[in-house]
């Protein structure tokens, strides 16, 4: 399989090296340093208990890399404009693109059951560019369990005792599992050879939601207080905070046909753990921008257009854009 990663940070190095050791031929779109480290020394992905190394072609253009069985897209969903003006070179007539991404998004619309099929979502796919460019037929889920981070230039550091991954068609909901596409099963037979859990969903709209739920509450709440997840969790008043939003976000998503788990304490349990800040206050301290809109503005659209009362979403998503503009990672919208 050749498969080329867009967007190598802390999840997509950390895809690349799996796929790697699965037996894949890849290689990987990069910038700057990263780029420069990746061409001299590979790529090295620390994991608590092993290292994996390989030594993929790297470039910034993608002319140079040609058509790709797979390309897994792994950015922050506020560059996914630079995606779609740069990763035409990358596909082929068979090509399948993998989104790897938190938050709504944007095929989430594709083949759904219902009036709204086909819409597109602006706030996310500004202007279509990504319906345009890729087109959402190549599309594929994808959602990371992993906490990773660029260590150095070319080197990733993985957090998690047991990282993994889930992949999904937008058009496989609610089919039987032997029904499910065979480029799926193909993507995530990689992984599996590489070390990484891969499991193929049956309806990945469920899983986005699910580990959606959990980033509409914890997201702005550690931007906002700057704290790891597991110190709110052990503030009573964070907890109760935490545990309001985490059942609005339940009824939102019951009300956009998602019957996820009720138990809060199913989306807290997770984060009880996690002595590190929520990627959103990463992305604050280093300055890049903030995946706000993907996060919480799409997701309380939905609330109002749907009559979902959710006061404490709207409060921290608020707070999270004004502190986002104050800090020039975010702008607001009028």
């Amino acid at each position: 399989m050749k498969v080329c990663v867009f967007g190598a940070g802390a999840v997509g190095g950390h895809l690349a090296a799996r796929m790697a050791d699965g037996g894949a031929q890849v290689s990987i779109i990069a910038r700057g340093a990263h780029l420069e480290a990746l061409r001299r020394d590979g790529l090295r992905v620390d994991l608590p208990d092993r290292s994996l190394h390989c030594t993929p072609k790297a470039s910034d253009r993608a002319d140079l890399l040609g058509p790709q069985d797979v390309v897994v897209v792994a950015v922050k969903t506020t560059a996914l404009l630079a995606v779609a003006a740069g990763i035409t070179p990358l596909l082929g007539p068979g090509t399948t693109v993998l989104f790897v991404a938190n938050g709504v998004p944007w095929w989430y619309f594709h083949q759904y059951d219902g009036a709204e099929d086909g819409r597109q979502l602006p706030l996310i796919d500004p202007h279509g560019a990504l319906w345009r460019a890729v087109g959402p037929e190549r599309a594929i889920g994808g959602l990371a369990y992993t906490a990773s981070s660029v260590s150095a230039p070319g080197v990733i550091a993985v957090l998690s005792e047991q990282p993994h991954v889930v992949i999904g068609e937008p058009s496989t909901r609610g089919l039987a599992s032997e029904t499910l596409s065979g480029r799926a099963r193909r993507i995530a037979a990689v992984f599996e050879a590489g070390g990484l859990p891969c499991r193929v969903s049956t309806d990945i709209r469920m899983d986005v939601w699910t580990k959606l739920i959990g980033n509409l509450a914890g997201s702005p709440a550690s931007l906002l207080t700057h704290l790891p997840l597991s110190a709110i969790c052990d503030d009573p008043a964070g907890e109760t905070l935490l545990r309001t939003a985490v059942n609005e976000g339940i009824a939102l998503a019951h009300a956009m046909g998602c019957m996820v788990p009720t138990d809060t304490d199913y989306y807290l349990a997770p984060t009880r753990g996690l002595r590190h800040k929520a990627s959103m206050s990463q992305d604050l301290d280093a300055g890049r921008p903030l995946e706000i809109d993907s996060i919480l503005t799409q997701p309380l659209q939905f609330a109002r257009e749907r009559g979902v009362s959710t006061p404490t979403l709207n409060l921290l998503a608020t707070l999270a854009c004004l502190r986002g503009s104050a800090s020039g990672l975010y702008r607001l919208r009028s």
